[in-house]
Formats: structure tokens, sequence, C-alpha cells
């Protein structure tokens, strides 16, 4: 297998559009701290936790400067198309038992590469859990990424100056479409400083990289480790985080990071809860479950009753303005609407699993779908216009177009959800006035709980 090149041209043209596509487009933010930490001229190796599949590598990628290559799970390197299109992505394959245990062997030559690569001071990629996980819970790590660093170290004389970089990657949402994602970068881990404890016991040096990794990635990660209590936490973060983010202090800004402190917070002082009075986490959870079914029956959503009172001046107003915007709706939709629903349609019925349904989603619509689709309507409108401004015109109004259709109907969703709420208020609901009240009741009892 040849060696990937340090520097690929057509990677780096590849990436300028992922980064377009992926951080301004699919995300609707992305924000990453800490890139000040990474030494361009030292060999390294990135570790984040990984929760989201293939957008996990990608967001972490379009951060760097640098051209990282990536360790990847070999099955997906099946099909020789396959393969060469991997290897432009500078992707190289693991194996794993499930592989076929002679399949094993081939890890050598893989580690081989991978120590080479560092000596060069190329930057390399792993994910130290080996795999991606849909709970915000940092997982045992593997003993791949400790291995090829010591290696590496090793081939040098412990003289090499390997770094291994923690790196925290969380989403507000994994398969959100526009939705928020924000990066945050650790503090370096020197290799040389276990020199002493991997001559002496080379198991106990992996043993304590991985410790070290661990410890520098969970301040950087949502890490919620009662997983008896999982479920309840993430139900009181959806209804609590952004009032308790408010509560000590936060701005009420879009700032991610900020948000994330807040939300880390929050999780220590009901992790501490659920370790000296879990009763007291059962029972809001409890409260949330019910108040979810209550929600769920008017079908409506959290923050409509968070947000509420509404005035009919403000949501007649608001309608006005979608009223006047939706010429430009039905323009975005019918323009980009394969590029909306095949993505959508494909990932829902044809993939089982949740966490790579955002990277199917970005590659169909990104990757694939919107240059050959937008290609071939801007032909179209050229063969039926004259000038050339017209199908330049109408090529630059596509993602525009595209971008409002989509935020007006989150728009026209929450509006629509805000009227509902009024006429009910109007009505004088019972079944309302008890969802509000039953929203106060466990706002108070989390704000007693974290004080």
């Amino acid at each position: 297998m040849k060696p990937i090149k340090r520097f690929s041209k057509g990677y780096h043209l590849l990436r300028l559009w992922v980064k377009f596509t992926l951080g301004k487009l699919f995300y609707r933010r992305l924000e990453v701290r800490g890139l000040e930490k990474i030494d361009q001229n030292k060999p390294i190796i990135l570790a984040p936790n990984h929760q989201n599949a293939l957008i996990d590598a990608l967001i972490v990628a379009i951060s760097l400067k640098q051209q990282p290559v990536f360790l990847a799970r070999a099955d997906i390197f099946e099909k020789d198309f396959i393969q060469a299109i991997l290897r432009f992505l500078r992707m190289l394959p693991v194996y794993r038992i499930r592989d076929g245990f002679d399949s094993l062997k081939k890890n050598e030559a893989i580690f081989d590469q991978c120590v080479n690569y560092l000596g060069d001071k190329n930057t390399l990629i792993l994910f130290p859990e080996g795999n991606h996980g849909e709970r915000r819970h940092f997982r045992p790590l593997k003993k791949g990424l400790g291995r090829i660093a010591f290696e590496a170290e090793k081939k040098h004389n412990f003289e090499l100056g390997l770094q291994i970089i923690p790196i925290g990657i969380d989403y507000q949402d994994y398969r959100k479409f526009r939705g928020r994602a924000s990066i945050r970068i650790g503090d370096p881990i020197e290799m040389s400083s276990l020199r002493d404890r991997y001559e002496e016991n080379p198991q106990k040096g992996l043993r304590n990289l991985n410790l070290l990794i661990t410890k520098g990635i969970e301040p950087y990660m949502i890490e919620i480790p009662w997983m008896d209590h999982y479920d309840v936490i993430m139900d009181i973060r959806s209804v609590y985080g952004e009032q308790y983010h408010l509560k000590i202090g936060g701005s009420p800004g879009k700032d991610l990071l900020s948000r994330f402190d807040s939300h880390k917070k929050l999780i220590d002082k009901l992790g501490k809860v659920v370790e000296e009075n879990p009763v007291r986490i059962i029972e809001i959870g409890s409260k949330i479950t019910d108040y979810f079914n209550n929600l769920k029956k008017l079908n409506l959503r959290d923050h409509v009753i968070m947000k509420a009172p509404y005035s009919a001046s403000g949501l007649a107003f608001k309608s006005f303005l979608l009223l006047l915007g939706f010429p430009f709706f039905v323009y975005g939709l019918i323009n980009n609407y394969l590029i909306f629903k095949i993505p959508e349609h494909f990932t829902l019925t044809k993939i089982k699993d949740p966490q790579f349904r955002s990277s199917i989603a970005y590659t169909m619509a990104f990757v694939a779908l919107l240059p050959v689709l937008y290609t071939i309507q801007t032909v179209l409108v050229a063969l039926f216009t004259r000038g050339w401004w017209i199908p330049l015109l109408y090529l630059a109004s596509l993602i525009p177009s595209g971008l409002f259709a989509i935020n007006y109907s989150f728009w026209f969703k929450k509006l629509r959800a805000r009227w509902k709420f009024y006429l009910l208020t109007l009505k004088n609901n019972q079944e309302l006035k008890s969802l509000s009240d039953q929203r106060k009741i466990i706002i108070d009892s989390l704000d007693d709980l974290t004080a």
C-alpha cells in the first residue's frame, strides 16, 4: 500500500468545499476553541471523543491547517473504488476481530505507516474509544492510539517530540440539519514524559497514557457517567439548561461554548445529587416524564411553554412577515427540494444507526447531489434564457434561497405552535394551564436542587 502524501492539492480543494458546506450550511454554527494549542511543527495525534460517525472526523479536519491522516474501520474499504476514494480522503483501514482473526495481522503494516507519518511530523486523527456511541459518555479506550504513539517515540529514542492532543466535540443534536456543534481542544500530552513508565512496564505506560487522554477529553465534552439516570439528566438539560445558563450569569446570546460551560456545571451539580440522594433525581424525572406526555397530547414542544405568553399583535406581525416571505420560500423549496428530500428519505428508511444518518445525509446532499443538480438546473436555465448574467444570477441564488426555505419552515412551525398556544389560552384550556403549572413546579424544584 503506497504511503499517503504529506500534502495533496486535490484534498486541499475538497476540504475548502467541505469547510463551506459542512461548517456553514449543514451546521448553522460551528465554534472552535483552543487551536493555538496545536503546534504545526511537531508530530501530533489528535484524540477526539467519538459520537457522530464520519462527521466527527470532518469537523475536526476542516478546523485544522494541516492535512491529517485518519484511521477508519476496515469494512468500509472492501470495494476497490471506495478504497481509492478513502485513500484520497487520507484514510487508512484498521482491522478488528469481526473482520476475521487473520485480518488483524494487516494492522502491523498500517501501524508501521502511522509511525512513519509521525516520524515525518505529520498529524494523525485517531478516536481513542475505537467506535462511536450515541450516549454522551466517554467509553473505555482502546490500545491502538497508545501503541502507535509509543512505537513512534521508541523508534526515535523518545526524542521525536510527539504530542497527543485531547479534543472534545459536542453537538446540539446529532441528527439535526442546521444544528450547532462545538470543538474544544485540550492541553497537549507530551509523550516524552511517559518514557520511564513505559520502559519500566509497557502495559503500565499504555494504561497511564489512556488515563491522561481520558482526563484530557472529559472536561471538554458533555460527560454523563451515571447510566441509570442518564435519560433523566438529559431531560433536565432540555427543560432547564437554558434557564440555568441565565441563572448563573450566562449571556442570552448564541455563544455555544458559554452554554457548554453552563451545562457542564449543571451536570456536575446533578451528579452530586445522584450520588448523595438519587431519589430526588428520580422524583423530578417522573415529573418531567408526565410533563412530556402531556405536551405530546397537545402536540406542543417545551420551548413553546417556556417562551409564553404571546401577544396577538406580535403573532400577527410575524405572520405578516411570513406571508411576505412565502414566494421566496416556494422558490427556494422548488430549486432545492431533491437535495432536501432524497437524503432525508434515504437515511430514515435505510440507515438503522442514528449516528450514521447525519454523515450519510451530509455526503449525499452536499458532496453528491448539490453540485450535480445545481449544474443541471443552471444549464437548463441557460438553454432557455438569453444573456450570460441570468444563469449566473440563478446559480448564485440557489444556496441562499435553499437556506431561506429551511429557515422559513422552522419559523412557520414555531409560529404555528405559538398561535395554537395563544388560541388555547383564549379558550381557557385546562390542559394547557396544567402544562404551564407543571413546568413551573419542575423549574422551581430544579432551582432548589441546584441552589
